[in-house]
């Protein structure tokens, strides 16, 4: 038996970006955000009121970690592919709304 918190940084209720950044990342995000991090700790809170307006890093999810290492990678939804929960397998955004640049990322 495991546990894990998904819990937004600076936030204790988290959207879908968030909690799927927690579970295909291992690193806790601000809501809206997909596989970043505010770039110093000291931005958390301006990061979790900016709306993708933050300085920020991206952190490698499995899909990345798979491919590293040779394996076969792949998503099936049933919802739009840039979606927050399927993009936090597959790309990296400051603002969960950032469909295009999402999308441009899971085409790579």
């Amino acid at each position: 038996i495991g546990s894990a918190i998904t819990s937004a940084l600076g936030n204790i209720i988290t959207d879908s970006a968030a909690g799927a950044t927690a579970y295909s990342s291992g690193h806790k995000t601000f809501n809206g955000a997909l596989n970043v991090i505010p770039a110093e700790s000291s931005l958390i809170r301006s990061c979790a009121d900016s709306l993708g307006n933050c300085q920020i890093k991206q952190v490698a999810n499995m899909f990345e970690g798979c491919r590293a290492r040779g394996m076969a990678t792949g998503i099936v939804v049933t919802t739009v592919l840039p979606h927050a929960t399927p993009a936090a397998w597959s790309a990296h955004a400051s603002y969960r709304g950032y469909y295009d640049f999402i999308a441009q990322q899971q085409l790579e």
